[in-house]
C-alpha cells in the first residue's frame, strides 16, 4: 500500500532513480517531444498485477478517445477526464495497467447534443461512434462505442468504450448523477479547466485534482486489480493486488518537485528517469 500523498506528492526523486538528463526535459508547450517519449516506453506487464489489455487494445483505446475529443470540441460540448482515467492521468500519464475502460465527466445540459452526433440506432451525425444510455440505480451514465468493435459481454454497446458520468450545476455546486463518496463539489475545483497528459496526449482534466481525489479516492492508494471486467460486463474472478514499488520495475510512475510555483512531473520507470515534464 502507498499513501496518496508519496504517490501525488513526493518533492525528491527515489534514491536509486538516475538524474534526469537535459534531455529529457520536456516542456508542456512540446507535444511532439511529449509524444516520442511516451512512444518510447517498453510495453510491460508484470505478473503479480498483469496488465488487463493488450497494447494493442490501449492503442485503440486512445484513438477513439482522440475521436471523440475532435468531435466534442467542434461541437463545443465541454469534457474533462474522470475517475481512473484522471488518476492513471495523475499517477503515470497513462492509462493504468489494471484499468480497462476511460472515464469522462460531461454536463448533462449535453445529452441532447451528444443523442443527436452519436445515435445508438447509427441514425446520429458520426454513425459509427454509437451512443448508449445505462439508466441503473445510484447511478445515470453513458457509453460512447466504435460500432465495428465486438460487444460488451450481452449488451448493446461496444468495447473498449468511453464511460461517461454526468454531472449538473446549481449556484456555483457541481453534483454528479452518479454514487460516489462525495456527489457535490464547487465550480472553482473543476473550472476552469486544466490540462493533463494521457498517453503522449493532452487531454481536459478538473483544475483542482485534491479536491476530487480527496473524496473518490480518500484511502491509500493501493495498486489493484478492479472487481468489474468492462470487456465481458461482468465480475472478475480473481483480483489482483501487488506493492506498487514491487511493480515499478514494469510500470512507470512519477515524481513530483515544485520550483519557482512550477511542477516538474518526472516519469520514472525501474529506477530509470525517461524524462521530465515541466507543467504550465
Amino acid at each position: 500500500m502507498v499513501n496518496m500523498v508519496q504517490v501525488f506528492r513526493s518533492s525528491s526523486r527515489p534514491e536509486s532513480a538516475e538524474v534526469s538528463p537535459i534531455d529529457t526535459i520536456i516542456h508542456a508547450e512540446d507535444t511532439e517531444r511529449l509524444k516520442a517519449a511516451y512512444d518510447a516506453l517498453p510495453w510491460l506487464s508484470h505478473s503479480l498485477l498483469p496488465r488487463l489489455i493488450t497494447q494493442q487494445e490501449h492503442d485503440h483505446y486512445i484513438w477513439l478517445l482522440e475521436r471523440v475529443d475532435e468531435i466534442l470540441r467542434e461541437y463545443k460540448i465541454t469534457y474533462m477526464l474522470a475517475s481512473g482515467t484522471l488518476l492513471g492521468s495523475y499517477v503515470m500519464h497513462d492509462m493504468l495497467p489494471w484499468d480497462d475502460d476511460l472515464d469522462i465527466f460531461i454536463h448533462i445540459d449535453d445529452l441532447p447534443k451528444m443523442k443527436r452526433l452519436f445515435n445508438a440506432s447509427g441514425a446520429g451525425h458520426y454513425r459509427q461512434i454509437q451512443l448508449h444510455i445505462a439508466d441503473r440505480p445510484a447511478q445515470f451514465t453513458a457509453k460512447l462505442s466504435w460500432m465495428e468493435d465486438p460487444r460488451a459481454g450481452k449488451f448493446l454497446w461496444h468495447w473498449p468504450f468511453v464511460d461517461i458520468t454526468f454531472y449538473t450545476e446549481k449556484s456555483q455546486v457541481i453534483s454528479f448523477f452518479q454514487h460516489l463518496p462525495r456527489s457535490q463539489f464547487k465550480h472553482s475545483d473543476f473550472f476552469p479547466l486544466s490540462k493533463r497528459p494521457l498517453a503522449g496526449r493532452w487531454f481536459p482534466t478538473p483544475r483542482n485534482l485534491d479536491a476530487f481525489f480527496k473524496y473518490k479516492y480518500s484511502h491509500s492508494f493501493v495498486c489493484k486489480s478492479h472487481t468489474w471486467d468492462h470487456k465481458r460486463e461482468k465480475y472478475f474472478k480473481k483480483i489482483y493486488k501487488a506493492n506498487c514499488t514491487t511493480i515499478a520495475t514494469h510500470y512507470p510512475f512519477l515524481q513530483r518537485t515544485i520550483l519557482n510555483g512550477k511542477v516538474t512531473e518526472t516519469l520514472i520507470l525501474n529506477g530509470t528517469v525517461r524524462y521530465s515534464l515541466i507543467m504550465d
